[in-house]
C-alpha cells in the first residue's frame, strides 16, 4: 500500500466526517426549530387561557351568555386536554416539557375558572346557597 492510498483514504474519511456533521447539523437545527415552534404556539396558548381567567374571575352575566360561556369553555378545555396528550406522545416532547407543563396547569386553572363561573350562574345552587346562610349568624 501506497503513501497515496493511505492519504486519499484518510482524505475520503475526513470528507465523509464533514459530510456527516453538516447533515448532523442541519437535522438537529430542523428539530430545534420544530421545539421552538412547538414551545411557541403553547406559550401564546398559555397567554389566551391566562387573559380568559383574568376576564372571567368576577364576571356575572345574564343566563343565555354564560350558557354560552361554559359550553365553549368545555369544548375548549376538551380540545386542550386532547392537545396536551398528543404532545406527550410526541418524539420531541423532552425539549418542551417544561412549557406544557405550564400549560398543563394554565388549563387547570382554566377548569377552575369556568367551574366558579358556572357556579356563579347556577341559580339553582345559589338559591340553595342563600337558604343554607338565610338564618346563620356568627355572633355569639
Amino acid at each position: 500500500m501506497t503513501t497515496d492510498c493511505i492519504i486519499q483514504e484518510i482524505k475520503q474519511v475526513g470528507n465523509k466526517a464533514t459530510e456527516t456533521i453538516e447533515t448532523y447539523e442541519q437535522k438537529v437545527n430542523k428539530l430545534l426549530d420544530k421545539i421552538n415552534s412547538y414551545k411557541r404556539a403553547f406559550e401564546n396558548i398559555i397567554e389566551l387561557i391566562l387573559k380568559i381567567n383574568n376576564d372571567i374571575g368576577n364576571v356575572v352575566c345574564n343566563q343565555p351568555d354564560s350558557a354560552i360561556i361554559i359550553s365553549l369553555s368545555r369544548e375548549t378545555i376538551h380540545k386542550l386536554r386532547i392537545l396536551l396528550g398528543k404532545a406527550k406522545g410526541h418524539p420531541l416532547y423532552s425539549g418542551y416539557k417544561a412549557t406544557l407543563h405550564e400549560l398543563s396547569g394554565a388549563v387547570d386553572d382554566f377548569e377552575e375558572h369556568v367551574s366558579d363561573f358556572k357556579f356563579r350562574h347556577d341559580e339553582a345552587a345559589q338559591a340553595e346557597v342563600n337558604d343554607l346562610f338565610r338564618n346563620f349568624s356568627l355572633s355569639l
